[in-house]
């Protein structure tokens, strides 16, 4: 079994949300949105996610300061020249990675694996590689050596590596396939 795993929320009821944390018997969940609320799926609320997994013995903690892809660090801020010419300021996670923060949540998760929590992190977007928990997260993660499968539903995962050796078009029409 992987060390991490990672989940969204999009395209699940949270009765099937919890079946899945279940099956993958997962104890903690990280939630690494920046912002953890959602207007289209309240029971993701931070209150009322964290009252329901409590009832199922699973801690929630939100990591939103340390793994949030909405920094408030002007430092990690790059900016890129599109094709257009436009130029836009993004999120650089390179940068990301070199942030006190950024480097006490991982020593923080590292010691919740310690401990024996199987953690999963979480956001909202349905497919991992749209999402910073995969781009991110689940990168810098994998870079010290942890495997990271990142849930796709009941019985499949999608590995760090497969993710990032395989092209975006071809993951797209894999998980498609899935449901």
């Amino acid at each position: 079994m992987a060390d991490l795993f990672t989940i969204g929320y999009a395209n699940k009821s949270i009765d099937e949300f919890l079946t899945i944390l279940k099956n993958y018997r997962i104890t903690c969940i990280i939630d690494v949105r920046s912002m953890p609320l959602s207007i289209q799926y309240p029971e993701y609320d931070e209150k009322s996610l964290k009252r329901v997994l409590k009832t199922n013995d699973i801690l929630y903690m939100s990591f939103k300061n340390e793994f949030g892809a909405r920094r408030i660090e002007d430092e990690v801020y790059s900016k890129i020249n599109m094709y257009d010419n436009t130029i836009y300021e993004v999120v650089n996670f390179e940068k990301v990675y070199d942030l006190d923060i950024f480097k006490q949540g991982v020593r923080r998760v590292e010691r919740g694996i310690e401990q024996g929590y199987k953690i999963c992190f979480l956001c909202s977007e349905k497919y991992a590689y749209d999402c910073h928990r995969c781009l991110m997260v689940g990168e810098y993660f994998e870079r010290l050596g942890y495997i990271v499968d990142h849930i796709v539903n009941l019985t499949h995962v999608l590995n760090q590596r497969n993710i990032e050796a395989v092209s975006y078009t071809h993951l797209r029409a894999h998980e498609t396939s899935l449901h």
